[in-house]
């Protein structure tokens, strides 16, 4: 247990609560008592007669009119909800809708329920009756309520146990703090006992922070206030009730006002806290359940939290009643979630405490083990190399582990690709793909400055990493301490020793992890003759080649067509295509791990070209009175050339000749008028399946005759 939680629970003084028993005496007249699951008919012989208990709170019948409302059907509504759950109910039966809820200090309300539970409200469909469920089964439901009777001669009969079609009535649920409540079908429940008190000073009653005149006044209850008493303390001749006012405890004089109902006990059991599990460990943070149980009544369930790499600094100072570190209660689970985020976003090792109160003040606690959190997860396994601040990569130096420069050579580059592996707990196991040792703390000391070296593979924690994020890359903080991985002394130098450091926030602990995974990136892809297209890829660290995939066209399957190693330049011409067709392109890296394992990357993109034939220009234009001799440079692949001429540059122009064979590179253009000017232009064609497919135009010449 932390100091600064011993300190807060060693000045703590624990008041004991009072708890009430309610005898629920069933009175009868000649008729035998029924089990509390029977239906069956009571009758009437005195007022105030109780019939019948749930959950610690009676129902009482009378015959004749209450001004006070207590023992009608909604009366006993609002003492069931006051008793078990705190929560007034009012505006009951008042309009066609459910009854109002309140309660000092959370968020409540009622939420309308096809499938009842116990300790719902049931409002019949005329809106003129409200009971509360004390039993479900299957489609119908079973009832305590208050004046449902009727006289039958002369007698005055009710029912007890009522049982209805679900579907006949509506039903509410009770939410607190958005959470769904109900007594889970506990008819043993017993909640939180107080005795029953009437203000009956025409001045009223004054609320004192303490047991005695010489306290100070919280407030004043008026004249004919109902309030509960939950313990009695005598002091200076008085007797004062210890009541709950306005989220505080306050202390009345009981001279002044007068009993109503209820009986006092004392609850010395404390809360049992079992079944702890710890779940949801990621980069958030992680989810504690428990089971929590008591005699009485859960009042709430604190999980104090803090990491241990800076101490007690990230602790609630009030974490005993703070609601921030309060559990949520469902039935006898109670959950909580510890969040990085409301910690100063520290990662690490966190400790987390359970302590649990009942509604006397009774107190248990206990912990679990401190743990990690705040960790990525990459992945479960993968291939990467290790970068540091200064650009060199944590290599594998068979007796050290070192930051080394970029090893491009197949062999050597094994040196610098581990493979993560991750572990149940979220840590990685980081072994180098060289020669199968791991990353490991020497001596699984954690000790700052302690080297780091490759090791024989085996259990330990010296060998598990933890990986956060830092500082846009990425801290590996070792599982036997709370020390983490440093480039030492943030040197450039090559062959600098890779140790173990505390966490301190330089740059020498910041890491980039590079999946040697990644997929691969074609760059552009374009038409190198018309039989041939070029594949311009962006070269990767640590692969050690790349594969060329194509398919025809948009659709259909990739078939491999070539390999290009890591040392050759990142760029494929591939030299079998059709000229005019369209072929799509994708790549995919690789990495020889070993003689029986290549590992291969994701595939690129993929990327499309289409062959074109190449155009030509006229390399000369020689002008006659007559004529224009004209001459141009021959494409490989071309069937022949079609010169177009015209009389304005940026006008029309009209095809004069067809020149064929393809290697043919020279025309003359005869019969002109003398001292006209003329422009002409060429394009290629090759005939493909008996189509010409063309080149682009060439620019324009310009001759005049002479």
């Amino acid at each position: 247990m932390s100091e600064k939680i011993q300190k807060k629970l060693g000045r703590r003084i624990w008041i004991p609560a009072i708890a009430v028993v309610m005898a629920s005496l069933i009175i009868l007249y000649n008729m035998p008592i029924y089990g509390a699951d029977m239906e069956s008919v009571v009758a009437i012989i005195k007022d105030g007669q109780v019939t019948d208990s749930f959950c610690g709170v009676a129902a009482e019948y009378i015959t004749t009119q209450s001004d006070t409302g207590m023992y009608s059907c909604a009366g006993y509504v609002k003492k069931f909800y006051a008793t078990v759950f705190g929560v007034n109910v009012y505006q009951i039966n008042t309009y066609d809708g459910p009854p109002m809820v309140s309660m000092a200090g959370h968020s409540v309300s009622l939420k309308q329920v096809t499938t009842p539970k116990p300790g719902d409200i049931m409002q019949n469909r005329e809106r003129t009756h409200v009971a509360v469920v004390k039993q479900v089964s299957g489609a119908r439901a079973t009832l305590i309520e208050q004046n449902y009777k009727w006289t039958s001669g002369g007698k005055i009969y009710a029912r007890v146990n009522r049982v209805i079609d679900c579907q006949n009535a509506y039903f509410y649920r009770l939410v607190i703090d958005g959470r769904e409540t109900s007594v889970n079908g506990n008819e043993n429940y017993v909640p939180e006992t107080y005795e029953i008190w009437r203000v009956k000073e025409a001045s009223g009653i004054n609320v004192r922070s303490g047991a005695g005149t010489s306290y100070g006044t919280l407030g004043t209850l008026g004249n004919g206030t109902i309030f509960y008493v939950y313990g009695k303390n005598i002091a200076g001749g008085y007797t004062w009730g210890r009541i709950n006012y306005n989220n505080k405890a306050g202390y009345v004089a009981l001279e002044n006002a007068e009993y109503m109902s209820g009986v006092i006990t004392k609850d010395s059991t404390p809360p049992v806290i079992s079944d702890i599990t710890v779940t949801d460990i990621n980069s958030t943070g992680y989810t504690v359940t428990c089971k929590v149980t008591d005699d009485v009544k859960v009042d709430r369930v604190q999980f104090p939290t803090w990491t241990i790499i800076n101490g007690q600094d990230d602790l609630c100072g009030d974490w005993d009643k703070n609601e921030k570190v309060s559990g949520t209660i469902n039935g006898d689970r109670v959950t909580f979630r510890v969040n990085i985020s409301e910690h100063n976003g520290e990662t690490g090792r966190y400790a987390t405490h359970i302590y649990a109160y009942d509604s006397s003040g009774n107190m248990s606690g206990s912990m679990i083990e401190p743990l990690y959190t705040g960790f990525e997860n990459l992945g479960d396994k993968f291939y990467a190399s290790i970068s540091s601040c200064m650009g060199t990569y944590v290599t594998n130096d068979t007796v050290n582990v070192t930051a080394r420069a970029l090893k491009t050579a197949e062999r050597e580059s094994l040196s610098q690709i581990w493979k993560f592996t991750r572990q149940k707990d979220g840590s990685y196991k980081i072994t180098s793909a060289l020669d199968k040792t791991a990353l490991y703390v020497k001596g699984a000391s954690g000790i700052s400055g302690t080297n780091i070296i490759p090791y024989t593979d085996k259990p330990s924690k010296g060998q598990n990493w933890y990986i956060y994020k830092y500082n846009g890359n990425y801290r590996l903080g070792a599982a036997c301490s709370d020390c983490c991985m440093t480039l030492n002394g943030a040197s450039s130098i090559d062959g600098t020793n890779i140790k173990m450091t505390t966490v301190d926030g330089t740059s020498g602990q910041a890491f980039g992890i590079e999946k040697i995974s990644q997929k691969p990136r074609i760059t552009f892809v374009e038409s190198a003759d018309y039989n041939k297209l070029t594949i311009h890829f962006s070269a990767l660290n640590h692969v050690h080649g790349y594969k060329i995939y194509r398919r025809t066209g948009s659709a259909g399957t990739y078939r491999w067509i070539a390999t290009v190693k890591s040392t050759e330049a990142p760029v494929y011409t591939d030299t079998h295509c059709t000229l005019g067709q369209e072929y799509s392109y994708k790549i995919r890296a690789y990495t020889n791990i070993s003689s029986s394992y290549q590992h291969s990357s994701a595939d690129s993109d993929s990327v499309s070209g289409v062959t074109k034939l190449k155009a030509t220009g006229f390399t000369s234009a020689t002008a006659f009175p007559d004529r224009v001799s004209l001459k141009w440079t021959s494409v490989s692949g071309a069937t022949g050339y079609e010169i177009f001429r015209g009389t304005d540059k940026n006008g029309k122009y009209y095809k004069v000749k067809t020149v064929t064979p393809g290697s043919r590179h020279s025309y003359t253009d005869s019969g002109l008028k003398k001292g006209k000017n003329y422009y002409y232009k060429i394009r290629v064609y090759r005939k493909v399946n008996g189509i010409n497919i063309y080149s682009d135009y060439s620019v324009p010449v310009h001759a005049k005759t002479k």
